[in-house]
């Protein structure tokens, strides 16, 4: 496929997940920033507003009661809220609530557990699946089933997804595993078979268009016929889910993100790669002690770590590289932008930087880009209380 193509793609599937489509074509400049998730205000930071902003700020699913079908409005987006509220009460109870939340975020690990009614994206200004569509289903038996799904974004590729469950009604499945090219897009069937030399199959049949000559160029309006040819592409369960090392990854996610398939531990830092959120950085000595990268943490956790989202992030070469804590998805510094586009039709590339820092107050900028249609930027306001820096405020900024 041409880079122009690729380009297309890009654009094409960009602006159907992005919300507000409409409004985003009719122009392209700035917007002013939107008004903030509506999450209780109280300004008497009662003990019972601190356990429910911490209850909202902890839990997707006591987001989404909240949380509406819009931009900046999304379960992601109340979380986030919730959580810069309780830093700007600034109370011992409110420090000690973010405290357990970091906490519990810190200590978690990576895993591969994902539920298909909330399959979430981690900007602001796209939209979340509140039901993901099941391209195809399959009861394997013994208590097995098999579901793929597409997505754009979470591997920076137009990808499908292999995802395994207990019953073909779940909603929580594990996964997502990377399904290799070529992909399924235009698939007539998808059905699965088994062989005694490759075990379960998964055989997707493509329909490619042959272009004909009409029959009489005498004939006024006669079209060109069609031909419709399937062809067969056949995937082994075995290869998607084939992990060399261990870690977690299988093989073909870890080539798609430059990691070594045969290490558990690409870059060295202790962690496996598939529990590491930035699996191609190793934190060096002084990094604890740089304050600019302790607000960047959280300011990255508050707007991209309580989103859910397990989307691939690849971090602007600009950026400060760091250990980021509280995101489920992985986070690469070591890419080049030019190869991968010229590689791959997808890729969520953010930006993050200190703008300003004065005496107990601090601002970050955090800008993402997927395409021309697709592109935002968001500040995040600190404030230093008792020694140390806490989220206060969340700004959406423009949208192009």
């Amino acid at each position: 496929m041409t880079q122009r193509a690729d380009q297309f793609r890009l654009t094409r599937h960009a602006a159907l997940r992005a919300l507000g489509c409409s409004m985003l074509l009719l122009s392209s400049f700035l917007l002013a920033p939107l008004p903030a998730v509506q999450v209780p205000s109280e300004t008497d930071s009662s003990p019972t507003d601190v356990r429910r902003l911490e209850a909202i700020a902890s839990s997707w699913d006591e987001a989404a009661k909240l949380g509406t079908y819009g931009m900046n409005r999304a379960a992601k987006d109340v979380r986030t809220t919730a959580y810069a509220r309780l830093g700007e009460l600034g109370t011992p109870e409110s420090l000690e609530a973010i405290r357990r939340i970091e906490q519990n975020a810190q200590t978690a690990r990576r895993n591969r557990t994902v539920r298909l009614d909330a399959w979430t994206h981690p900007s602001w200004h796209f939209s979340d699946f509140d039901d993901r569509q099941k391209i195809a289903t399959f009861n394997v038996g013994g208590g097995v089933a098999y579901t793929i799904v597409r997505d754009f974004g979470l591997l920076g590729d137009d990808d499908s997804f292999l995802l395994t469950g207990d019953s073909i009604q779940s909603l929580e499945w594990q996964g997502p595993w990377l399904i290799p090219k070529p992909d399924t897009q235009d698939c007539r069937t998808i059905n699965l078979i088994f062989s005694e030399s490759r075990g379960i199959l998964i055989a997707f049949t493509k329909a490619q268009e042959a272009m004909l000559k009409p029959i009489s160029s005498v004939v006024a309006g006669c079209f060109p016929r069609i031909n419709l040819e399937g062809i067969t592409t056949w995937v082994s369960v075995k290869e998607i889910l084939q992990d060399s090392d261990g870690d977690h990854l299988t093989d073909l996610e870890e080539e798609r993100l430059g990691l070594d398939p045969n290490n558990i531990d690409t870059d060295a830092d202790g962690l496996p790669d598939g529990s590491d959120i930035c699996p191609d950085y190793a934190p060096g000595l002084d990094d604890a002690r740089d304050e600019n990268r302790r607000i960047l943490q959280r300011a990255i956790f508050a707007t991209f770590g309580l989103s859910g989202s397990q989307d691939l992030i690849l971090v602007d070469p600009g950026s400060t590289r760091l250990q980021v804590w509280g995101y489920a998805g992985p986070i690469i510094y070591k890419v080049d932008r030019k190869n991968w586009i010229q590689h791959h039709s997808g890729g969520l590339w953010v930006s993050w930087r200190v703008v300003s820092k004065h005496d107990d107050e601090a601002e970050v900028d955090i800008d993402d880009y997927l395409g021309p249609l697709a592109a935002g930027g968001q500040s995040v306001s600190l404030r230093r209380i008792s020694g140390d820096w806490y989220v206060v405020k969340r700004t959406t900024g423009w949208v192009s």
